[in-house]
């Protein structure tokens, strides 16, 4: 696809997922138009009921009992325990044992001596943004949010963008900046849509 063609059809799905979210009226819940956009929201919220501590099951006790009064629901509320929490936790305990520093290492090539203050490795040690380092983002943050959230994104983009003015009212990215890019994560109820390389649509 050309550029344009993928600008025309994320437009179109834009369009479409608007219409659906109108539809709806007070429910805001983002409508996706991948074919397994509600699977994969679904998914990610039933793991995250024996993930995510303090979290109670909604939908499970969503349909009370004939006879249940408001103060037995409230009850139920206020007495609910996340048993499964504990085994969560061994879980990820355990597929992050690889992480052990003795375990894993990163060889770095040698950058040119104008970066020798502003390399690779220093970036991404001590300045990624919002993480602080890759090392950080990996053994602490990626494990939990892709055992939640399995089929969400990852994708890599600027922090920001500089601009400097060329002409009047004209911009051009300023080249004598260096680009800082940031890890963001897109959970499945945030992708929209997605043709394997060609787009990929988010809601942010």
């Amino acid at each position: 696809m050309t550029e344009q063609q993928i600008l025309d059809e994320t437009y179109k799905i834009v369009l479409e997922v608007n219409k659906k979210a109108l539809s709806n009226g007070k429910d805001k819940t983002v409508i996706g138009e991948h074919d397994l956009y509600s699977e994969s929201v679904k998914m990610a919220e039933a793991i995250s009921y024996h993930a995510v501590k303090g979290k109670f099951p909604e939908q499970l006790f969503s349909n009370r009992s004939p006879n249940e009064t408001k103060e037995e629901t409230k009850y139920i509320r206020a007495n609910y325990k996340q048993y499964t929490l504990p085994d969560y936790i061994d879980y990820l305990n355990t597929i992050t044992r690889p992480f052990g520093d003795g375990n894993w290492s990163i060889e770095y090539r040698e950058e040119a001596s104008e970066y020798k203050n502003d390399s690779f490795q220093q970036y991404v040690e001590t300045q990624l943004p919002i993480y602080g380092s890759m090392e950080t983002f990996i053994k602490g943050v990626l494990p939990n949010i892709k055992s939640i959230d399995a089929n969400g994104f990852l994708a890599i983009r600027p922090l920001d963008i500089e601009y400097v003015e060329e002409t009047e009212g004209v911009f051009k990215v300023d080249s004598t900046v260096l680009p800082k890019p940031a890890i963001f994560y897109f959970e499945s109820k945030q992708v929209i849509d997605f043709e394997d390389d060609e787009y990929y649509l988010f809601c942010i």
